[in-house]
């Protein structure tokens, strides 16, 4: 083989080295549920708590003899401000906004995720 197809072979599989994962990359984020995240959803103890929008600022305060979390919705995001649990892991949690995302305060028991009203084609097919 001369230098010159050898050289010209190099560039094929550098070029394929580089095309291969880009096209990966592309039909993941084809893949993705593009449907439009509008509600929270809010579980204490496995039980639904409430489904808010997410396009009205509020406060949730989520109080009992146990748990004490502050459930924030503001300009399309959602985090928990304040929790009495230990380890504040939910406090520190950065705001979500995006369908599927979730904070979840283990100790309480609170379940905060983001979900969408529009029925999913796949969900309606596996339920």
């Amino acid at each position: 083989m001369t230098d010159k197809k050898r050289r010209r072979n190099d560039y094929v599989v550098i070029v394929l080295l580089f095309l291969i994962p880009l096209l990966f990359l592309l039909a993941f984020y084809a893949g993705r549920n593009n449907s439009t995240a509008d509600s929270v959803s809010i579980e204490v103890n496995n039980e639904t708590y409430g489904i808010y929008p997410l396009n009205v600022d509020r406060e949730i305060h989520l109080h009992d003899d146990k748990i004490d979390n502050l459930v924030v919705i503001k300009n399309g995001e959602v985090f928990i401000s304040e929790a009495n649990c230990k380890d504040q892991i939910c406090v520190f949690h950065s705001p979500i906004s995006k369908q599927g995302e979730q904070i979840v305060c283990l100790p309480n028991k609170v379940v905060v995720e983001i979900i969408s009203s529009e029925k999913n084609i796949i969900d309606s097919l596996s339920q």
